[in-house]
């Protein structure tokens, strides 16, 4: 089987039904992109997020594990108004990191409060508890991703 060598060829590999999972298993690892338009990126409600108040609007970037080569199940934007938050939860053997591309959010982790805003990155690691809420009357916009440890 041959390399995927730029976009056109990869698009009719997909077409016949190849995807990243199988690039890997015969070792292709050669100039394989990913290409998604806004528009293509469709929201997805998501209720009570991790026992969180309210919608968080979730946009799927990549579509993990295959898109993140294995490596992660989660790479997402995420959009809260206000009065929404993404509850308490854990990670177990994975990391999360965000980064807050408007808004401005808190940030509990471990006990500790955290105030973000536009620009701001955090990291939660393994065995670390964690919360965010949008803060404010702006929306929130995270980039979050989820890595296997």
């Amino acid at each position: 089987m041959g390399k995927i060598k730029n976009s056109r060829e990869n698009n009719a590999a997909w077409k016949a039904g190849f995807n990243l999972k199988s690039a890997f298993i015969f070792g292709i690892k050669e100039n394989i992109m990913i290409y998604r338009k806004a528009k293509e990126i469709k929201p997805v409600p998501i209720e009570h997020c991790m026992g969180g108040e309210g919608i968080v609007m979730m946009e799927k970037l990549l579509n993990a594990p295959d898109e993140m080569l294995g490596k992660g199940r989660a790479y997402v934007r995420h959009t809260l108004n206000s009065g929404v938050s993404i509850g308490m939860h854990t990670h177990e053997k994975e990391m999360e990191t965000m980064v807050v591309v408007s808004g401005k959010a808190t940030h509990i982790i471990n006990g500790e409060i955290q105030h973000l805003e536009a620009g701001d990155i955090i990291g939660a690691m393994p065995g670390d508890t964690h919360s965010i809420a949008c803060e404010g009357e702006e929306p929130l916009v995270i980039i979050a991703q989820v890595l296997y440890e």
